[in-house]
């Protein structure tokens, strides 16, 4: 079985749509052989490697070579591996190797990052945000992105921004301005994931404690003066 699968992939024509929704099926036979599968190995790395094949299919072949090899070398496909984090959550093993295996490499990872950015959306940088963390100040060019989504009309999308930006405490400093702006937006959800953000910040937000004092006594919602209080027991500490 193992044999006469590894010849079928072999045989299909990447540039065939039939042939390659059969490597899909194929694909996902050979991920529960495991290290068996070892002679379609070739195959299956120039399936996640060939950028004119759908990216879902690209993305089944590299579980597919992490199912032959767990030591293979996913940081060579990081663009793809980074939109692929975000379809894993419900797998955190895999999703826990993935980020592992970018830590090993940070240069490389934040070269890949560079280059995946543009195409990124705020949801796939959301589950790489463990990996922006352990990165630091690496991370950095994330930032004005994040920044510019905490303008977002999309609530959901400017209250990710900010948690993000403040589970990036080492870059995020420079988000700053945008953030003491944002405590003013209209949306309360969005203030209370902002206050959160300005809270993580530590001493580089001490600045923004007299506007918070404010929001705590005079705020209007009882969510934002209560985060309020909590932010401000928090950067008060930190000049302890």
């Amino acid at each position: 079985r193992i044999d006469w699968l590894i010849e079928k992939l072999k045989s299909l024509d990447a540039d065939d749509k039939e042939d390659i929704k059969k490597a899909e099926e194929i694909l996902g036979e050979l991920q529960k052989f495991g290290a068996r599968a070892e002679g379609a190995k070739e195959t299956v790395k120039k399936i996640a490697d060939n950028e004119d094949v759908k990216i879902d299919i690209r993305r089944e072949a590299i579980r597919t070579a992490l199912a032959i090899d767990s030591e293979t070398d996913i940081t060579q496909w990081g663009p793809i591996i980074f939109s692929m984090i975000s379809v894993v959550r419900d797998d955190s093993s895999l999703k826990d190797r993935l980020l592992a295996a970018f830590l090993q490499k940070p240069d490389t990872t934040v070269t890949q990052l560079e280059k995946a950015l543009p195409t990124m959306d705020i949801y796939e940088i959301d589950s790489i945000g463990p990996l922006l963390k352990a990165l630091g100040e690496k991370a950095a060019p994330f930032v004005p992105v994040l920044t510019q989504q905490l303008e977002n009309r999309d609530a959901s999308v400017a209250r990710l921004a900010a948690f993000i930006l403040g589970n990036m405490p080492k870059v995020a400093v420079i988000s700053f301005p945008a953030l003491f702006k944002a405590l003013s937006d209209p949306d309360d959800s969005i203030v209370v994931s902002v206050i959160g953000a300005l809270a993580k910040l530590g001493t580089e937000a001490q600045t923004a404690i007299p506007k918070l004092m404010e929001m705590e006594k005079n705020h209007p919602s009882s969510e934002v003066r209560q985060t309020a209080e909590e932010a401000l027991t928090q950067l008060r500490e930190e000049v302890k």
